[in-house]
């Protein structure tokens, strides 16, 4: 194994310990939880093992690969890497991205899941004991609520102004940990939409819906017939349309042209690139169709917002 990893070393960390890196000779359970910061505007990982992990990115595009799957991140959403899974991750674009990953001690885990399992009283009488497991998350991108979204950017402003105080980092670490239940409970509750009486059937659909979505982020610029999303999912064309819409309140359809409309507003004001590229990666072949969709979602032509970022 090498004894350096430049990705690694080169993050930006909250506090003064060091960062686990599965391309180093470590302990896990000896590295403390930390959180890091990075502004890059191209980065690549390379293959490591995860510890348990929440990613996120403020601005632009950032994909990941974990096992045999794409996720990208964006500023509206987080990836949750478990602990144990191969990950790898690459940025490329114009402008610099900023970003924050949270890395969790396996034993910080552990105390956290016996306290939100046990009474007053079993907490009273044992308060040092632990679960031996850990936290399992879907591995597909999730939405940010706006509390952790508050949480992560204000994370975000301390590391970058040099706040070092252990004390109030962990603190931070437990309101997001707390915050991702939250945001899983919710999750749970979504579930409950699917049409399907089993709770394993509902999980399994969440799961090749989500894969689908996931590969529609990850592929924008690609032509996405219903045919070829639902072959992604394991389902046929009409129950995955029927799910996609009952799970995420607007069809599969409507999903692509917002996240399309979205990428191509990003680059109209982030690259220097001419109208026919943005639409192009964005995943339009049609300048009026494009136009005309830009135009109704954001109040403004694609032209004129372009030459008004511009000017």
């Amino acid at each position: 194994m090498s004894s350096t990893c430049p990705y690694c070393d080169n993050l930006v960390s909250a506090l003064k310990t060091d960062n686990y890196c599965s391309h180093k000779e470590q302990d896990v359970d000896k590295v403390e939880s930390n959180a890091f910061y990075f502004s890059e505007n191209q980065l690549s990982s390379g293959k490591h093992v995860s510890r348990f992990t929440l990613r996120t990115i403020h601005n632009g595009y950032q994909y990941y690969q974990i096992g045999s799957k794409e996720r990208v991140l964006n500023s509206d959403n987080f990836l949750v890497v478990n602990e144990g899974e191969v990950f790898e991750n690459n940025l490329d674009q114009e402008q610099k991205a900023e970003g924050l990953i949270l890395a969790f001690n396996p034993n910080f885990i552990k105390y956290y899941l016996y306290f939100i399992n046990h009474n007053t009283e079993e907490l009273l009488d044992n308060p040092f004991e632990k679960v031996y497991g850990s936290l399992y998350f879907y591995n597909n991108s999730y939405q940010k609520s706006q509390r952790l979204n508050s949480l992560l950017w204000q994370t975000m402003i301390d590391i970058k102004n040099g706040r070092k105080d252990p004390l109030y980092y962990q603190q931070m670490f437990l309101n997001i940990l707390e915050e991702l239940i939250q945001i899983e409970n919710e999750l749970k509750l979504r579930l409950n939409k699917i049409r399907a009486l089993k709770k394993s059937t509902r999980e399994e659909l969440y799961i090749r819906l989500s894969n689908a979505k996931d590969y529609i982020d990850a592929n924008l610029d690609d032509k996405l017939s219903l045919e070829k999303i639902a072959r992604i999912s394991c389902l046929s064309p009409f129950h995955f349309l029927r799910s996609f819409a009952d799970l995420y309140e607007k069809t599969p359809y409507q999903y692509i042209l917002q996240q399309r409309l979205k990428k191509a507003n990003y680059n109209i004001r982030h690259t220097g690139k001419d109208i026919y590229n943005i639409m192009s990666e964005s995943g339009f072949e049609n300048k009026r169709t494009f136009q005309r969709a830009f135009q109704k979602s954001y109040g403004i032509s694609a032209n004129s917002l372009l030459l008004s970022v511009r000017a």
